[in-house]
């Protein structure tokens, strides 16, 4: 199956708010973990020299109280896998901008370039003005299907962008198809409609 398309900024953004907010990685959900857990030292260090300057146990009391809020909160976004939305919401201007600055310079491979992409039985081919990449079948973790883009994982921390946008909708069903039978046949993790 070949398929022709570009990557844009909002294909990029999408991967990149996908990545962070569902922790896609071991890599990732243990940055997310480590981010969670200097909240906490932060939050209790805080709060502890607030309590030690001012030495009055009513407000030592309050202190402790929020410590304890504050604490049963981060816990809660931790346990509901929601910390990442957090790290996207505090991030996401930034990211923006380095996005923004890398489709500028074209630094990006593949982006806003047509790309070319042949989908075989044993690999995926990607081409475009810069590199030619292939990439086994087998080494692929998994398949992600955003809105507007599919992200064919090529190891934890990267993935072949599909911006789906660009296809009728017969090229779509298609497309779709194929790549569960190829799920399928080599146990990738397929996971659909992720927000």
């Amino acid at each position: 199956m070949e398929l022709n398309y570009s990557i844009d900024e909002a294909d990029n953004l999408l991967f990149q708010r996908d990545y962070l907010v569902n922790g896609r990685s071991k890599v990732m959900a243990k940055r997310i973990r480590n981010f969670s857990l200097l909240v906490y030292c932060i939050i209790v260090i805080v709060n502890l020299i607030v309590a030690a300057v001012i030495r009055e146990q009513k407000i030592f009391l309050i202190v402790a109280i929020i410590i304890a809020i504050e604490l049963i909160f981060w816990t809660i976004l931790l346990l509901t896998k929601k910390v990442g939305q957090v790290v996207w919401f505090l991030g996401k201007r930034k990211i923006k901008k380095t996005v923004h600055e890398y489709y500028a310079e074209k630094s990006l491979v593949g982006n806003g370039e047509p790309v070319k992409m042949i989908l075989s039985e044993t690999e995926v081919q990607v081409i475009n003005n810069q590199v030619e990449t292939r990439i086994a079948w087998g080494v692929v973790p998994q398949i992600v299907f955003l809105d507007d883009v599919i992200c064919i994982y090529t190891s934890e921390m990267t993935a072949q962008l599909i911006a789906v946008k660009h296809f009728s909708t017969e090229t779509f069903t298609e497309l779709d198809k194929y790549l569960h039978d190829i799920a399928e046949k080599f146990g990738i993790k397929l996971i659909k409609n992720s927000k």
